[in-house]
């Protein structure tokens, strides 16, 4: 039976969050589970540094089993760890890779989020970065669509970090149009080829979405809008819309166009966020405490906890207690408790929410709202 799995983001999300069985085996369960998590690069020759950085973190990890563990305990371990070194290709990194490995299997997920080089090691693999890559909205798919063509660009706020320019994208409008004048005269007519026009530039976008699962925002003329919000398969990934002609315009003046609506839209949703807590702690139903958020998580009343992006707490429990330690200090028994915490509310349907540094500051950067 196999032990390696390359995972897009989806399936990820769905094993590690959901437990579904249909991408890794559920036996696959281990007491000591390890996640490491690497920043890469998409293009050479920077991607060529990422092999070794991955290496030497590998190592680096294995010092820190065998202070934990047997040597017996630790050698399958690293041997998957080394085998996913092996599998990967590193000619399509994106801008992290993340490894999740026991004795059992190994999982390589490619994301398109900024993360520092760290590693995880304890009961639960460290979903964060799959939560984080989820919700993120400061990167984003820009569809600029015309009657004419489709062009695909990927953005971070007002910073282009690629337009795609290959078999896919742009895609010209060679083939779904008419010259003929009686089908012209005929609106349903021209209107039925926009939308196979449509159709298909939304199949040929689905492989990238599913590869790198970011927010959308659609540009163009109002109709061309329309028919493509009708026509998507993720129109839940669609944050926002932009009126404009953007066939030949330059990128920094599409962004000029484009990003205060996605800036717009991120605000928004901060606020509604903030807003959810504000009437949580009226309600009396908002927690902050760690040590009752812990025990709230363990016993599932937990309708929302949100998070801060960074928030970080080593230590290790005592029952229900976080015994916190201090930056310096940590030992081989200590533990990300986030990553424990973060494990409880997933398994008991909780929702989380990671939400930017500094707006849960005076939460001490999490705060929980009960179910009742």
């Amino acid at each position: 039976m196999k032990n390696f799995y390359m995972l897009t983001p989806r399936e990820a999300f769905q094993y590690f969050i959901h437990h579904q069985t249909d991408v890794i085996p559920a036996g696959y369960k281990s007491k000591t589970d390890v996640s490491i998590t690497i920043p890469t690069h998409r293009t050479a020759p920077d991607n060529k540094q990422d092999p070794l950085n991955l290496k030497n973190l590998i190592n680096e990890v294995e010092k820190d089993l065998l202070q934990r563990l047997d040597k017996r305990e630790v050698a399958p371990i690293v041997e998957n760890l080394k085998k996913a070194h092996e599998e990967i290709d590193y000619s399509h990194n994106l801008d992290a890779l993340v490894v999740y490995a026991n004795e059992h299997f190994v999982a390589v997920v490619t994301l398109a989020i900024e993360v520092e080089p760290d590693w995880i090691i304890g009961k639960h693999f460290d979903t964060r970065p799959l939560f984080k890559a989820r919700q993120q909205t400061k990167r984003y798919y820009l569809l600029a669509i015309s009657k004419k063509i489709i062009r695909l660009l990927e953005m971070r706020n007002d910073k282009l970090i690629h337009e795609f320019k290959n078999a896919d994208f742009p895609f010209e409008n060679d083939e779904y149009y008419t010259t003929d004048p009686e089908k012209l005269a005929q609106d349903s007519f021209k209107e039925n080829l926009l939308k196979e026009y449509i159709n298909v530039s939304d199949k040929r976008f689905k492989k990238y979405l599913n590869a790198n699962h970011l927010p959308v925002v659609l540009a163009g003329d109002i109709k061309m809008m329309a028919y493509y919000t009708e026509m998507m398969d993720n129109d839940r990934m669609l944050i926002a819309k932009v009126h404009g002609n953007y066939v030949n315009m330059p990128v920094p003046e599409i962004i000029n166009h484009v990003y205060p609506v996605v800036r717009e839209y991120n605000q928004a949703r901060e606020k509604e966020y903030l807003d959810v807590i504000d009437n949580a702690q009226s309600a009396n139903r908002l927690v902050v405490d760690y040590d009752e958020i812990n025990r709230l998580s363990m016993t599932g009343n937990v309708q929302t906890l949100f998070i801060g992006d960074n928030l970080s707490l080593k230590g290790r429990m005592d029952g229900t207690y976080l015994i916190l330690e201090k930056s310096g200090q940590c030992g081989p028994d200590t533990s990300e408790l986030t990553v424990d915490i973060l494990s409880h509310v997933q398994k008991n349907g909780g929702k989380i929410v990671f939400l930017e540094d500094g707006l849960l500051d005076s939460y001490q950067g999490m705060a929980l709202i009960k179910k009742y």
